[in-house]
């Protein structure tokens, strides 16, 4: 199966490789879309498409742009690229497998589309980012549309995409994303189930451990059932970052197909003595933290 990176990150895309190559074998392609500048860098990774190729803007138009509509613009573009196989999984260049995974991660017994959400859009209340703006906007327009409730699919997770369906829902999005915007996600995962309901399964819960980026940087409304995913941000794993400790590159020797609470694919999930306004654990049961207390890891 094939995998689809947007990435301007060579070093981190290579340490994410590494982990998917031992924790998910079946994915046996991989197209990375990156600036033409570092295009060189990434060749020895995969397939490579240039931002510029793909959007006809250069590369100070590309820089302009607000870092969610650059990637909505070129997520939208690549799936009209031959290199993109018709199905294939859509990924940031920092979420790395926990585990060992195979394509029930991405697709049910009966062959429909997983899909993975964290939020309901309706209640995001944080408004600093084009991050933010983006999921405003997407709510905004899906009630437009008369879906009551919508939901965020942007689990910071690889989710499974078809190609044909993707490139359709961007054709409808396309007025607004001239002007707004939008999580590139949710647009997705939202219509092309509501036109194809016998293709998607229904919305289940995401699996990354360490989003949102920051303990604390927004309510979780979506409980996770286990995690078997991370995002890596690197700002976070400095000397006092919330996930210090975490191995970047994958190690054979110490790594297990199976994940226990405690360790995961030999990283180290002790985290550093922080305050935390929640406490992200795999386990819905587990004890809770009020805002401002203190909690240091066991071990």
């Amino acid at each position: 199966m094939q995998i689809v990176y947007l990435s301007a990150r060579p070093d981190v895309l290579r340490e994410t490789l590494g982990h998917v190559r031992h924790f998910a074998p079946f994915i046996d392609d991989v197209v990375i879309v990156a600036p033409e500048r570092m295009a060189d860098r990434f060749t020895e990774l995969g397939t490579v498409l240039t931002d510029e190729s793909l959007t006809g803007l250069s590369t100070v138009e590309l820089k302009a742009l607000a870092h969610t509509s650059r990637n909505y613009l070129l997520r939208t573009t690549m799936v009209g690229h031959a290199a993109v196989a018709d199905r294939f999984i859509m990924s940031d260049d920092d979420a790395r497998p926990l585990e060992a995974i195979d394509e029930t991660t991405f697709l049910t017994a009966d062959d429909k589309y997983r899909r993975r959400w964290f939020h309901t859009l309706g209640n995001w209340k944080r408004t600093t980012t084009d991050f933010d703006e983006s999921l405003l906007h997407t709510w905004v327009i899906l009630r437009q549309m008369g879906f009551t409730d919508p939901v965020s699919f942007a689990s910071h997770m690889p989710q499974i995409i078809d190609k044909a369906l993707y490139a359709s829902v961007a054709e409808t999005f396309a007025p607004y994303a001239d002007t707004y915007a939008l999580d590139e996600w949710s647009t997705y995962f939202t219509l092309a189930a509501d036109q194809h309901p016998d293709r998607f399964a229904d919305p289940e819960p995401f699996l990354t451990l360490g989003w949102p980026q920051y303990p604390g940087s927004g309510p979780i409304r979506s409980r996770r059932r286990g995690t078997c995913l991370r995002t890596t941000i690197p700002s976070c794993m400095t000397r006092v970052g919330c996930t210090t400790g975490w191995r970047r590159r994958v190690c054979p020797r110490r790594s297990r197909r199976r994940t226990s609470r405690r360790s995961s694919g030999g990283i180290d999930l002790k985290f550093r003595s922080a305050t935390l306004s929640f406490l992200m654990m795999s386990n819905s049961r587990g004890p809770r933290l009020t805002p401002g207390a203190r909690w240091r890891s066991r071990g």
